[in-house]
């Protein structure tokens, strides 16, 4: 099964809405966030108008929509579970939001199915109530970990989507999608995995698998 597969399988399981775990702090992590001003990140200088004309003009998710919000590399996690946490401990932590609403959230929808892709990558994503757009999350893992991937393959790349609770689900869907063709071209993974700081991947993501980051 190819990424492209995968990801029709799993978009149509939907997307689940939040229902006590503890998260786990993030410890020598890498990680980037974006600067106040930096790009038009959801909810900063935008309108939900501007936001479905970029769209529609590009049959696309506004672009911003699309590269990650916070990036977190070289997390030492052993198992899926454990990802989901740092992943939520890290949201919560960047966002004001509380992090066992999130993981409870992410873990539901991994009981539902996983939302590993196959090639190493995972989007793990789920509705959430307290925020209006989408809130994005790169995270790679120190070690690749099981996660029940369709092609039985490890995953260290780990994308994390939470979505409004009561947001259009056209549009989450749709992002979902684009995410998944991104990541099923193969000179964006290739530049992806020569990435080895966080601005660079964020570089990558930016680009879009355009030429790799000197």
């Amino acid at each position: 099964m190819n990424l492209m597969s995968a990801m029709r399988s799993m978009l149509g399981l939907g997307v689940v809405r939040a229902a006590s775990s503890s998260a786990v702090p993030l410890r020598g992590a890498q990680v980037v966030s974006a600067p106040p001003g930096s790009r038009d990140s959801p909810g900063r200088g935008r309108d939900r108008a501007d936001d479905r004309r970029d769209a529609g003009a590009t049959a696309r998710p506004p672009a911003a929509w699309l590269r990650p919000q916070e990036i977190v590399l070289d997390v030492d996690v052993p198992d899926r579970r454990r990802a989901l946490e740092a992943a939520a401990a890290y949201i919560g932590r960047a966002h004001g939001l509380d992090p066992a609403t999130i993981l409870r959230a992410l873990w539901r929808r991994e009981e539902v199915g996983s939302t590993a892709l196959g090639q190493g990558i995972a989007i793990p994503h789920a509705r959430i109530a307290g925020i209006a757009r989408p809130l994005t999350l790169f995270m790679r893992t120190r070690y690749a970990i099981a996660f029940d991937a369709p092609d039985g393959k490890p995953v260290s790349n780990i994308m994390v989507i939470m979505v409004p609770e009561n947001g259009d689900t056209d549009d989450h869907l749709l992002l979902l999608a684009w995410v998944a063709e991104t990541f099923s071209d193969r000179a964006f993974r290739a530049c992806l995995a020569a990435s080895t700081t966080a601005l660079e991947v964020d570089k990558a993501f930016a680009e879009r698998a355009g030429p790799c980051p000197a």
